[in-house]
C-alpha cells in the first residue's frame, strides 16, 4: 500500500500547482500543451511564424540579449509558457484556463487595449473648436544607417529637434506655448528603415505669461520653409556636437565615416538636401458636448474590431497582382489623425492583421504604396528569415520612449495647464471614464463584453490567480518578466 508522500501527483497538480479537486484531470487534459498553433486562426499570426522561423534565425545571426528577449517573449504569449490564469464560476463551477500574455510592447498581439485607451484619453484632452495640425518630421536616407547604429542617442536628438522647432516658431510668430504630442515610427508599412516623427500639434495655446489663450489664423499654423530649415539646423547641430564628444559608434555601412572627410562629407550632403517636413490636411476639432468625447468614436473602434475579427487567409493562388486603390480623406478630424498615431504605441512594424498568407518559407502581407498624394495596397512576399530580420530592425532599445508629448501638453503639466485652457476658454472638462479602469473594465467599455462574466449563467467568475507549469524551465521564467 502505498503512502500519502508516495501517490503520484495529478496532472492538473502537475501543471498548475493546484489543490486537490479544484480542476479535475479530465479538465486539465483540455489544455492543450505543449502548444500546438491552429491553422484557422489569424490572431497570433506572427508569434507562430516566429516560433517556426526565429530559432534558425538566432543560429545564423548575431542577435542583442535584448531582442532575443522580445522575440522569446512574443512567441511565448499566449501559449501557456508564461502560465495560466484561472477563472471558477462560484455557482456552475465552470472552470477557465486562459494562457497568459507577454505584455511586451513590441508584441502584435498585446497591448491593443493600452492602444484604446491612449486614443481615448487623449481625445478627452482636445480643446474644442480649434484646428489641429499633423506635421511629419523625417531624416534624410543617408542618415538612416548611423540612426541604426545609434539608435538611442540620435533618436532622442530627432524628438528634440523636431519640438524645439515647433516651440521655438510659435513663439516667435504668435507668442504662444502650443500643445505637442509626438509619436515616433521606424519603418514604412514594408517595414524597411524609414525614421520619422508624427506630431499632433493644437492649432493654438498658452500666451508666455499663461494669461490668454491665443488661437492661430484660421487654418495656417506655420511657414513649412522655416520649419523645415530651423528642423534642418537644430538637428545637425545637435549631431556635430555628438560626433564631437565621441558619442557616436560606427559599425557596419557606417565604418567609413571613422574617416574626418567622409564625416564632413555626410554634414555637407545633409546640409545640401531638403530634409521632408509635412503638414498635413487642416484637422478640425469638432464641437463635441461636454462628456461624450471618448464615447464619439466607440462605434469606430467597435466596427474596426470586428473587421479585423473577421478577416480570413487568402489561397495562395489569389495572391499575385491583388491590388486595391484606397483614397484618402480629405479633411480627416483630430479623432482619425489620433486613431492613426495610436496605431504605432503600443506595437513594432507589423500586426496580425496585415499578413495575408504564410508558411515555413515565406510571409506574405499587405503594404502602402504611395502615389500621386495617395496610395495602394499591394502584396509584398518575403522569406521569413527577411520578414523576420525587418522586424528585429524596428526594434528600439530597452526604455527608449517612443511618445512624448511637450508644451502645455507636457505630462508634469497637462492637467494644470489643460485646466487653466478650459477656465479661459469657459469650457466644461469632458467625462474621462477610462483614466482609472482596469484591463476587464476596458474590454466591457469599448467592446460591451464583460470577460469576468461566466458564459453559462453571467455571474461573476472568481480568479483563482496566476499558475505557472512546474515543468516550465528557468529559462523561460525570465520572460514572464515583461521585456521592453
Amino acid at each position: 500500500m502505498q503512502t500519502p508522500s508516495m501517490i503520484p501527483p495529478s496532472r492538473a497538480e502537475q501543471l498548475f500547482h493546484l489543490s486537490p479537486g479544484l480542476i479535475t484531470d479530465a479538465e486539465a487534459a483540455t489544455i492543450t500543451d505543449p502548444y500546438v498553433p491552429s491553422s484557422d486562426t489569424k490572431r497570433f499570426t506572427i508569434r507562430d511564424i516566429f516560433r517556426k522561423g526565429y530559432p534558425e534565425y538566432e543560429k545564423a545571426h548575431y542577435v542583442p540579449p535584448y531582442v532575443q528577449k522580445v522575440m522569446h517573449a512574443i512567441m511565448a504569449c499566449g501559449t501557456g509558457a508564461l502560465g495560466y490564469t484561472i477563472m471558477k464560476c462560484p455557482d456552475c463551477d465552470l472552470i477557465q484556463v486562459h494562457p497568459d500574455s507577454c505584455g511586451n510592447r513590441n508584441c502584435p498581439s498585446c497591448g491593443h487595449m493600452n492602444r484604446l485607451k491612449w486614443k481615448a484619453m487623449r481625445e478627452a484632452e482636445l480643446i474644442q473648436d480649434i484646428p489641429y495640425f499633423h506635421v511629419v518630421f523625417t531624416v534624410p536616407h543617408q542618415l538612416t544607417d548611423l540612426i541604426y547604429q545609434n539608435q538611442k542617442s540620435m533618436l532622442d536628438l530627432l524628438f528634440h529637434a523636431s519640438t524645439n522647432t515647433v516651440l521655438q516658431l510659435c513663439e516667435e510668430q504668435y507668442g504662444m506655448i502650443p500643445g505637442i504630442i509626438s509619436v515616433l515610427h521606424t519603418c514604412g508599412s514594408n517595414m524597411m528603415l524609414h525614421y520619422h516623427i508624427h506630431m499632433f500639434v493644437s492649432g493654438g495655446g498658452l500666451s508666455m505669461d499663461k494669461s490668454k489663450f491665443i488661437h492661430t489664423p484660421g487654418s495656417y499654423f506655420l511657414p513649412i520653409t522655416r520649419i523645415a530649415k530651423r528642423y534642418r539646423s537644430l538637428y545637425l547641430t545637435g549631431l556635430k556636437q555628438l560626433y564631437e564628444r565621441n558619442a557616436l559608434s560606427f559599425a557596419g555601412h557606417s565604418q567609413k565615416l571613422r574617416n574626418r572627410y567622409e564625416w564632413k562629407d555626410l554634414v555637407t550632403q545633409c546640409y545640401s538636401v531638403d530634409w521632408n517636413v509635412e503638414i498635413r490636411k487642416y484637422l478640425a476639432a469638432p464641437t463635441v458636448p461636454s462628456g461624450s468625447a471618448v464615447k464619439s468614436s466607440h462605434d469606430n473602434i467597435a466596427g474596426s474590431f470586428a473587421a479585423y475579427a473577421g478577416r480570413q487567409f487568402l489561397p495562395e493562388v489569389h495572391l499575385e497582382g491583388q491590388e486595391q486603390p484606397v483614397s484618402e480623406e480629405a479633411a480627416p478630424e483630430a479623432f482619425h489623425v489620433l486613431d492613426y498615431m495610436s496605431q504605432y504605441t503600443n506595437r513594432t512594424a507589423m500586426t496580425d492583421n496585415r499578413v495575408v498568407s504564410s508558411n515555413n518559407q515565406t510571409v506574405v502581407f499587405e503594404y502602402k504604396h504611395y502615389h500621386d498624394g495617395g496610395y495602394t495596397l499591394k502584396l509584398l512576399r518575403l522569406s521569413v528569415e527577411e520578414f523576420i530580420r525587418r522586424f528585429i530592425m524596428n526594434i528600439v532599445p530597452k526604455g527608449f520612449m517612443k511618445i512624448r508629448s511637450a508644451g502645455f501638453l507636457a505630462g508634469c503639466v497637462r492637467s494644470k495647464n489643460l485646466a487653466l485652457i478650459r477656465s479661459l476658454l469657459g469650457q466644461e472638462p469632458p467625462d474621462n471614464p477610462v483614466q482609472e479602469m482596469n484591463a476587464s473594465e476596458l474590454v466591457k467599455y469599448f467592446f460591451g463584453v464583460d470577460p469576468a462574466a461566466c458564459p453559462n449563467c453571467s455571474k461573476r467568475m472568481e480568479n483563482y490567480g496566476h499558475r505557472i507549469p512546474r515543468k516550465v524551465t528557468a529559462q523561460h521564467l525570465l520572460y514572464m518578466i515583461r521585456a521592453s
